[in-house]
């Protein structure tokens, strides 16, 4: 096989952009075979145990196409300007490293906050980090989705999430 086709002086794609998508893949392939090999007792009601791991099976590999179009579309038509030093596109560190400080704080709170106050930052964060400005407005969807999501689990599956603080009440 030949190296990767450029148009216009387009840099190459370069294997390790497509390490993140592979590990992603790989991790699917493993819930893919636990889902196959998974002995569901002929007792389980719908939705079942193997439920919920499909959903996430296949977002994985839904996740990992998209970034794999994603990183070969950011090596064409990528203005000059928006790339680094080396020809490639540049990585909004700020962004990263907020969405990545989100998702660290939330699993620090977790358990003292509870999943309603712990995912309602982890939702805020990430917004945040992805460029939205609208402070209010984001916590109060991310207590929305935090509520919906302890909701679905509790009532729906018969899960309990960390209730923390909450809990109190």
């Amino acid at each position: 096989m030949g190296p990767p086709v450029t148009h216009d002086g387009d840099p190459p794609v370069r294997l390790d952009e497509l390490a993140v998508p592979a590990l992603l893949v790989a991790i699917g392939g493993y819930l893919t075979y636990g889902l196959v090999t998974m002995e569901v007792p002929a007792s389980a009601a719908w939705p079942g145990p193997g439920f919920f791991p499909t959903i996430i099976t296949g977002l994985l590999f839904v996740v990992a196409a998209a970034m794999t179009v994603q990183i070969l579309r950011a090596h064409r038509g990528t203005h000059p300007s928006e790339r680094a030093r080396d020809g490639r596109p540049r990585t909004d560190w700020v962004a990263t490293g907020t969405v990545v400080a989100s998702f660290l704080v939330f699993a620090a709170v977790l358990l003292p906050l509870g999943w309603i106050l712990a995912g309602t930052v982890l939702f805020w964060g990430v917004a945040r980090g992805l460029g939205s400005r609208r402070r209010l407005f984001d916590l109060l969807v991310a207590l929305g989705m935090s509520c919906l999501i302890q909701l679905a689990f509790s009532a729906g599956l018969g899960l309990r999430l960390p209730p923390g603080i909450l809990g109190w009440f």
